[in-house]
């Protein structure tokens, strides 16, 4: 018998973009294969840009980006000089001059990626009020310094020349929009 006092996993499933916790389930699928996109600009400098899609690769040709922020995307590299190519679920775009990979490619079927690692989990944002919503986090990404990163915890990629360096992650937050009326 499953209760609400007992602490159980989440499990998400990403080729169905759904998740399940304690008899409940949420079901993504809906926004699977859309491409989001949201801007971070600021009057004096830097501007950002992210483009992200739920439960698996953004495809951003979709995403509004210019082609030739587009085309920057194809192959980033990070801090420690890695280069990739594969796809990945979300992108972070910087003055429309810089692009890295924010999370690792999750192509391919659940042993393709659990074999690679798996860097996408699910989590419940409130577990005592589970109606809240879900958190979708991404691991994996291009590197950087780890003076540039605040989650100590991704800062286990060694270079070559032996220094620490973070890998790029992004939490995605579904909310739900709860109204209370006569407040």
């Amino acid at each position: 018998m499953t209760t609400w006092e007992h602490c159980e996993l989440l499990y998400g499933y990403n080729e169905h973009c759904t998740a399940q916790w304690s008899g409940l389930s949420w079901d993504l699928s809906a926004l699977q294969g859309k491409v989001f996109t949201i801007t971070d600009t600021l009057e004096s400098g830097p501007n950002y840009a992210y483009a992200f899609s739920l439960c698996g690769n953004a495809d951003l040709t979709q995403s509004g980006l210019t082609s030739a922020v587009v085309a920057k995307c194809a192959s980033t590299s990070g801090a420690a000089g890695e280069v990739m190519t594969d796809g990945a679920p979300a992108y972070q775009v910087y003055n429309n001059a810089y692009c890295k990979r924010v999370g690792a490619d999750q192509s391919g079927s659940n042993k393709e990626r659990f074999a690679r690692g798996n860097q996408m989990n699910w989590a419940l944002l409130d577990p005592m009020n589970p109606a809240m919503g879900l958190e979708l986090t991404y691991t994996g990404g291009n590197t950087c310094k780890a003076t540039q990163y605040q989650d100590s915890k991704q800062c286990n990629f060694a270079g070559s020349d032996g220094t620490t360096y973070c890998s790029r992650g992004m939490k995605i937050r579904m909310v739900r929009d709860i109204k209370v009326e006569g407040v």
